[in-house]
């Protein structure tokens, strides 16, 4: 009778474990995909982000301009200023490793960081 009622408790908090896990939702982290302004192209910017790194036509990436201050002479942790400088759209993926985007708003510079932050 004790090793019974043993075997239905456990039975009852596995069921009870396993229900909890298929009714929870998951939740994903963003994507965040980030690349440099290459140079300029026919009115539009060439950035290092391309199909390997899962983008499509019309995402949009933030440009921002990074600049590190402080003295250089220091040893400890450098300091570093970020500004957002425009945003721009993908119209066209040439490569694994390139697109052609155009300028949505702002400016986007050669060597400027871009970042995309979507759920997918």
């Amino acid at each position: 009778m004790w090793r019974t009622t043993k075997l239905l408790i456990m039975l009852g908090i596995v069921a009870t474990t396993l229900a909890g896990c298929a009714s929870s939702t998951v939740q994903h982290a963003p994507l965040v995909v980030q690349g440099h302004v290459l140079g300029p192209s026919d009115h539009a910017v060439l950035i290092d982000v391309g199909s390997a790194d899962h983008v499509t036509i019309g995402d949009e990436f933030v440009a921002y301009r990074v600049t590190r201050f402080g003295d250089p002479a220091y040893k400890g942790k450098p300091h570093y200023s970020e500004r957002r400088s425009g945003s721009i759209r993908i119209d066209e993926i040439l490569t694994a490793h390139s697109a052609r985007a155009t300028l949505v708003d702002g400016l986007a510079s050669t060597g400027e960081m871009v970042e995309f932050r979507h759920s997918r």
